[in-house]
């Protein structure tokens, strides 16, 4: 297996596996340096000690990084190294400790600020060094690690630097996910209009080249912000069917919960005709997204279409469905 290989398989399976992808590493590693590829070697060697700290030795981790980094600083001196190689080795000292927030079941701030002083320092070495593509990156962390702290003005600054930069750097997927992100956070602060503005950015930036789950996230993600804004329900209905077909196989709670909120939009426009088609195509599975409060609201709406079509039996049967619901568990309803 050539070098490139084995280093890609061993990224992925430090992912998985952290004690096994660090073995893997250091194999990648020994083989970029048979070759003479010093700047892969070390890269390898850095992700290495990334691996073996995830997989909880920090002490012999920190020695490995430190070794890997003195090495980068004495090849790039020398001018073995570009500035994007160099920065490829530097930067997992700042995303170890950014991990290592991440992973920590409670919350401390010292462990917080320092991960955020290791990122601000890489992202002033790669603004120095005028490498866009780890000034997006550092600034997206560093969006992450505030979003995280609940420091939201912090979050947003960051993350649409990293969109920016990300789409000057040639990496318009990367700037899909940041915008993604960016339109949650708009939507959790009740402005559903700048959720819908920065889901279709997101979508033009990245349909064609993410994961179909993240892709059809981006289009339920504008769906839910079309949803929150009156007046848009011939929006809601297209955007919702489209998430819906992109679900379709790859996750059924998505895809029925994409087709509800079609059959809503089409309710709330006065055409009931087409949200009973909806509502009746996944009743049958209206239990796998939803819980008692959910589904009894869902038989009320069907049966609210129900019976503007004059259907008053199939009516009345979602409706005693409904109360059923409440009777069994008034608390899931709520006061």
């Amino acid at each position: 297996m050539c070098s490139s290989d084995l280093r890609q398989r061993a990224g992925v399976l430090a992912d998985a596996d952290p004690q096994a992808g660090y073995q893997a590493l250091l194999a990648a590693a020994a083989q970029f340096s048979e070759t003479g590829d010093q700047a892969r070697a070390c890269e390898a060697r850095a992700s290495a000690a990334m691996a073996l700290a995830r997989a909880g030795d920090r002490d012999e981790a920190s020695g490995l990084l430190a070794a890997a980094i003195a090495e980068a600083d004495d090849a790039y001196s020398r001018g073995l190294l570009t500035a994007r190689e160099y920065l490829a080795v530097r930067r997992a000292r700042p995303l170890t400790a950014f991990q290592a927030v991440l992973a920590s079941t409670g919350q401390d701030p010292a462990e917080l600020y320092a991960a955020a002083g290791l990122l601000d320092a890489a992202l002033a070495e790669a603004q120095r060094l005028g490498v866009l593509r780890y000034e997006a990156t550092y600034h997206d962390l560093l969006g992450q690690l505030w979003s995280r702290h609940g420091d939201q003005q912090q979050a947003r600054g960051h993350l649409d630097e990293a969109r920016r930069r990300y789409r000057q750097a040639g990496e318009p997927w990367k700037a899909a996910s940041t915008a993604g992100v960016l339109a949650q956070l708009a939507l959790y602060d009740g402005d559903a209009a700048a959720a819908e503005e920065l889901a279709r950015a997101a979508i033009r930036d990245g349909d064609a080249s993410l994961p179909p789950p993240r892709a059809a996230g981006l289009r339920a993600l504008l769906a839910d912000a079309l949803s929150a804004q009156p007046g848009r329900e011939t929006d809601l209905v297209e955007a919702a069917l489209t998430a819906a077909e992109r679900w379709d196989g790859l996750s059924e709670p998505d895809a029925v919960h994409q087709t509800f909120q079609a059959a809503r939009g089409y309710s709330r426009l006065g055409r009931h005709g087409e949200a009973a088609s909806l509502f009746a195509e996944v009743m049958p599975r209206v239990e796998i997204p939803y819980e008692a409060a959910v589904i009894a609201m869902t038989r009320d709406q069907y049966g609210n279409s129900l019976r503007a079509l004059e259907r008053h039996g199939e009516a009345a049967a979602q409706f005693l469905q409904a109360a059923a619901l409440i009777r069994e568990d008034p608390a899931s309803i709520g006061p």
